[in-house]
């Protein structure tokens, strides 16, 4: 079984979400992204819903097809990162504060669909 460091659990928890950011700050759909990358739609949605993860050489089409980097992918990983532990800290404050646990639910739920 494979070994993974910090720096990989990272990239699998954010890379998703950070595609699909920079997808659509392209003002791109799937299929459209897709096509320009050359991969099929549905190897798209698998990267978009982290069953599958690109090799380099792929990596660098799909960024492409995005108008973006691997440093734009690194930034886009760093601003959900920064998002997340912000989401986190008001959520433990709003559990100190005496937040109803219905409401703290629903909170979450929108903070991290």
């Amino acid at each position: 079984m494979p070994r993974f460091t910090a720096a990989d659990e990272r990239v699998r928890r954010l890379f998703p979400v950070a595609l699909r950011d920079l997808r659509e700050a392209a003002g791109l759909d799937q299929t459209q992204a897709a096509r320009r990358a050359g991969i099929r739609r549905a190897m798209w949605w698998n990267y978009e819903n982290g069953r599958h993860y690109p090799h380099l050489p792929v990596l660098v089409r799909v960024l492409d097809a995005v108008e973006s980097s691997l440093s734009g992918l690194e930034e886009a990983m760093d601003r959900l990162d920064e998002e997340r532990g912000l989401a986190v800290r008001l959520v433990a404050g709003l559990l100190v504060a005496g937040l109803p646990p219905d409401l703290l639910r629903r909170l979450i739920v929108r903070l991290h669909p």
